[in-house]
């Protein structure tokens, strides 16, 4: 690995620094290339630019070495709308399945171990999930956002009580732990204006459940209210170590906000702009007609014009670990499959898609590689060499599937 220029100033994120020093120690995989960065300091905020290589190289991948679920069968191992999943330390996997309104537990072998709680309102019951977190002790966690509560439960699956959350949020990130055992869930924090994005944000609640503190969203000057595909959009997330992750879609730069101020920038130079097909544009710039016209889409914002390059971004994920994932837009492929014209437009197939890809970078900024997902694939939990998640098969039938990054060698 080549530093091209090095300027740390005095208390550079000192415990990023000292969270990510295993990964120097982590070993180096098969077919790695040599990563040349560059470091720099501006005011606050400290700028890790990849310009080149990575340190897994173009061999790594992710490899599928268990499966749970089945077509037909009992109801332990059917899947219908698998709506959150947790991985324990313990490997022990936890999946609410929407449609039977049912968390299950697996061991790392896939078997069924136990269904934890049931539908109802009472103690150790619940109404929906939208999130689901483990914590160190093994303590089960689940958002009930019917309820207006969050569920604890041992790892045996008794009910240990709840919290009272009284948010109806539905979205993804609605409960996160950090590392010092406080737990983010993600709350609308004002009031709600048609065409306008909505005022997001986390509570942090320690270990009783009492909220200590609110944290808004992250504001950027070029966000816009303007909605239509391809619009670059400011993405979010909580870090396990404490810090905010936010990025504005528009270029590649992903920021670790301290809340002292201290600032961890991680850019990959030298990434071209994806154009859009004057094709998929048109197709696009219609289905968004179509969409303003829609009784039913009156908090749609104002749409604008269909860009011609997609921006950088699309997505942020943080892993267990503490790496970051990052999303970034890749080349539409076209699906040449017939479509149902007799389906209104906003029902149709889309004839445009792109292949799921993450960049995967450790805490203190240093690119990894890229990891291509199986088609139809969703991650769900990622922590060292591990990716748990769901791949939707034939009629739109969910499996838990657990993947091994590969091509690690020591060195």
């Amino acid at each position: 690995m080549h530093a091209v220029h090095s300027c740390v100033r005095r208390g550079f994120v000192p415990l990023l620094l000292s969270l990510a020093a295993a990964a120097c120690e982590r070993p180096r995989e098969a077919g790695a290339s040599d990563l040349t960065l560059q470091r720099d300091t501006i005011g606050d905020t400290i700028v890790v630019r990849n310009l080149s290589g990575s340190l897994w190289g173009d061999s790594v991948r992710l490899v599928e070495e268990l499966r749970i679920g089945v077509r037909e069968g009992g109801d332990a191992y059917t899947f219908g709308d698998v709506r959150a999943m947790a991985v324990g330390l313990d490997g022990i996997v936890y999946v609410y399945d929407a449609s039977m309104r049912a968390l299950r537990s697996y061991d790392t072998a896939g078997h069924y171990i136990r269904t934890i709680g049931r539908d109802g309102a009472g103690p150790g019951e619940y109404r929906d999930v939208v999130g689901l977190a483990t914590s160190r002790d093994g303590r089960l966690f689940l958002r009930d956002p019917r309820l207006g509560r969050i569920v604890q439960f041992t790892a045996a699956g008794e009910p240990l009580g709840s919290w009272q959350l009284p948010s109806g949020l539905y979205g993804d990130d609605a409960l996160m732990f950090d590392t010092s055992g406080n737990v983010y869930a993600k709350v609308v924090t004002g009031a709600i204006r048609p065409g306008a994005p909505w005022p997001m944000g986390f509570v942090k609640l320690d270990a009783n459940g009492v909220i200590v503190d609110t944290v808004e969203s992250p504001k950027w000057a070029e966000a816009s209210v303007t909605s239509v595909p391809y619009g670059p959009e400011v993405l979010w997330t909580r870090h396990p170590f404490g810090f905010e992750v936010t990025a504005f879609g528009a270029r590649y730069a992903v920021e670790l906000r301290q809340p002292d101020g201290l600032v961890l920038r991680l850019e990959r130079a030298g990434l071209p702009g994806l154009k859009i097909s004057d094709a998929e544009r048109r197709e696009l710039s219609a289905i968004v007609a179509a969409e303003h016209l829609d009784p039913d889409e009156i908090n749609n914002p104002p749409a604008g014009t269909i860009p011609s390059v997609k921006p950088a971004l699309r997505a942020l994920k943080t892993g267990a670990d503490g790496r970051l994932w990052v999303r970034p837009y890749m080349p539409s492929v076209e699906n040449t499959a017939p479509v149902d014209t007799t389906l209104p437009l906003i029902q149709r197939s889309r004839r445009w898609s792109e292949p799921d890809a993450w960049d995967v970078f450790e805490p203190d900024g240093r690119f990894l590689g890229r990891l291509q997902l199986p088609e139809r694939a969703t991650p769900h939990v990622m922590r060292g060499e591990f990716v748990w998640g769901t791949v939707l098969e034939q009629d739109d039938l969910p499996y838990v599937v657990r993947w091994r990054i590969v091509g690690v060698s020591r060195r």
